[in-house]
């Protein structure tokens, strides 16, 4: 291969020069903490097999709250453990490679001595990264504090895996399972033994993490209790259950500022500690109580809502009728009065048709009236989505058409090499030389060719990334129309 032609391959396909950075980026792209549950086995009678599903699904049902799960000093060297690993089979998938190429090159005819050599150094810094790996501060690696709780299904789009197939240390790895649940239950004259396991991928071996007795009609008790035990391993910490009643079935109830209800209130993920209780009725009656959270209990709490001192601060906005939401809850068009609370803030939005919203704190201190000029929008919603709608459409067809482009020099590149070797076979059994000539212009070919092909073939799958990005715009533009 002549130099023209080599530099032509390197600038259309530089993925394939071999690069002296043999670092391996050791990177946790772990996003979610994978959980399942598996049917129960056990021996029922016929006609009560079913609670080999639902007795895991009323467990399923319990935890689907708990939607975070912190990770633990074990798991996250788990974590590392696993990204080491990763590691060195990247290595050693890039020296299997590396020899690979270097044999194909000798046995293809295509050998050249600078190609074997630039291998050769290849396979050496691969090897001796390879050595190196092993030393690296584990402690350096970075993870996550925390990962969402993605609940797995089987492969036939079932709720649970089936059971009695694999052991737990098989299914975890089949389906990539932070988390595995496994159980039975069974029947021992008029009673029902019901067993839960637990079996985390950082663990050696399954644990039982609920096992008891009882009635045909406690089982649906049993379960709730299985499930209480495994909340506080999936959210990775204590939990508290907080139940919140008022006499106000209108009612907006916070904890710590957050909307947690209306009316009623339930969170079974809590965390144990002190929290502030609150509840606002439509009248602007209030209620408050300082909480102190137990870990591992129902806490529960009755808001009767009263009268409270407050004064009240006149609220208005050019345009006026602009809407006015008091937290998630809408309270009227200003011009309006909005309470001032003695005890507390509330958080007040402003939305108006082709303006920005305002959102902002009313206090105790706020002053009696409050204005705002609203800003008006660039464009009107409806604009957005119709310019974000353009947008996407446009990448979209820039996309098809470069399609083409690496179908048509792949076939091409495909042609040539066809041609190299049809030429070259004719130079071996006659030895004229304007076979060897032809054979070398075929292969400068094929290689520009195969060059332009990935080359094209890297800008088709840019324009393809711009296109999800014109997506979500376009997607971001609907939902704030519907809004």
């Amino acid at each position: 291969m002549n130099k023209i032609s080599f530099l032509l391959f390197l600038l259309f396909f530089p993925s394939l020069s071999f690069s002296e950075d043999i670092t391996v980026p050791l990177i946790f792209s772990r996003e979610n903490w994978n959980i399942a549950i598996e049917s129960f086995s056990g021996s029922l009678p016929v006609n009560q097999e079913y609670l080999k599903s639902s007795v895991p699904d009323l467990i399923k049902q319990e935890l689907l709250s708990s939607d975070i799960h912190l990770l633990s000093d074990r798991e996250i060297n788990h974590y590392r453990s696993e990204i080491l690993e990763e590691g060195r089979k990247s290595l050693i998938q890039q020296i299997s490679q590396n020899y690979e190429s270097r044999d194909r090159i000798i046995f293809d005819g295509m050998d050249s001595e600078n190609d074997r050599n630039t291998i050769n150094e290849r396979i050496i810094e691969l090897k001796k990264g390879l050595m190196e790996i092993d030393g690296i501060d584990r402690t350096k690696i970075n993870t996550a504090d925390m990962l969402r709780v993605n609940w797995i299904r089987s492969g036939d789009d079932q709720d649970f895996l089936p059971s009695g197939r694999f052991i737990p240390q098989v299914l975890v790895k089949i389906y990539d399972l932070d988390f595995l649940i496994t159980g039975s239950i069974t029947q021992i004259e008029d009673y029902y033994l019901l067993e839960v396991s637990g079996y985390q991928s950082s663990e050696e071996k399954p644990s039982i993490v609920y096992s008891e007795i009882g009635s045909i009609d406690e089982i649906e008790i049993m379960a709730a209790k299985a499930a209480d035990e495994l909340r506080s391993i999936v959210l990775g910490r204590g939990w508290s259950i907080l139940l919140v009643e008022t006499n106000s079935p209108e009612a907006l109830i916070y904890m710590d500022g957050q909307l947690i209800g209306v009316g009623s209130a339930e969170v079974k993920t809590a965390e144990p500690g002190k929290v502030l209780l609150e509840a606002i009725g439509e009248d602007n009656s209030y209620w408050s109580r300082e909480a102190d959270l137990k870990g591992l209990q129902h806490n529960e709490f009755m808001g009767i809502l009263s009268e409270t001192e407050k004064d009240f601060t006149t609220l208005d906005t050019s345009p006026h009728e602009a809407d006015v939401y008091i937290g998630a809850r809408w309270v009227g068009k200003t011009p309006l009065k909005l309470p001032r609370y003695r005890e507390r803030n509330i958080w007040v939005t402003i939305r108006n048709e082709g303006y920005y919203s305002k959102a902002f704190e009313v206090s105790s201190k706020s002053p009696e009236t409050l204005f705002y000029e609203l800003e008006e929008e660039a464009m009107t919603r409806i604009e957005l989505f119709d310019l974000r709608k353009k947008e996407f459409y446009r990448a979209l067809g820039w996309f098809s058409l470069s399609v083409a482009i690496p179908v048509v020099t792949q076939g091409m590149s495909e042609n040539y090499l066809m041609q190299e070797k049809e030429y070259s076979s004719l130079y071996q059994t006659t030895f004229e030389e304007e076979y060897n000539i032809l054979t070398g212009e075929a292969y400068d070919k094929y290689f520009v060719t195969k060059g332009i092909f990935y080359g094209s073939l890297g800008l088709s799958g840019g324009l393809l990334a711009n296109v999800f990005v014109k997506l979500a715009r376009y997607i971001k533009a609907a939902e704030a129309l519907a809004d």
